[in-house]
């Protein structure tokens, strides 16, 4: 990764709360994004776990957030 993509890295991490981070970082080390939501510290009752990740999968930060950080690895 060149110090070009290192900044936008940052840039599209650095648009996103404490708990959208750590999900990520969640999400990135099983890929479940229901445990994700979860062990980011989101509460949650029924089935809203499930459909609160979905929705933050969806987000344009959230994707590019991940999709930089699965490049970075």
């Amino acid at each position: 990764m060149s110090k070009n993509d290192m900044k936008n890295y940052k840039r599209a991490i650095d648009l996103l709360n404490h708990r959208q981070q750590k999900f990520i970082y969640e999400y990135i080390y099983d890929y479940n994004a229901k445990q994700a939501y979860i062990r980011a510290g989101y509460k949650t009752q029924g089935n809203a776990a499930e459909a609160n990740a979905c929705k933050l999968l969806r987000s344009d930060r959230v994707r590019q957030a991940i999709k930089d950080l699965e490049a970075e690895y």
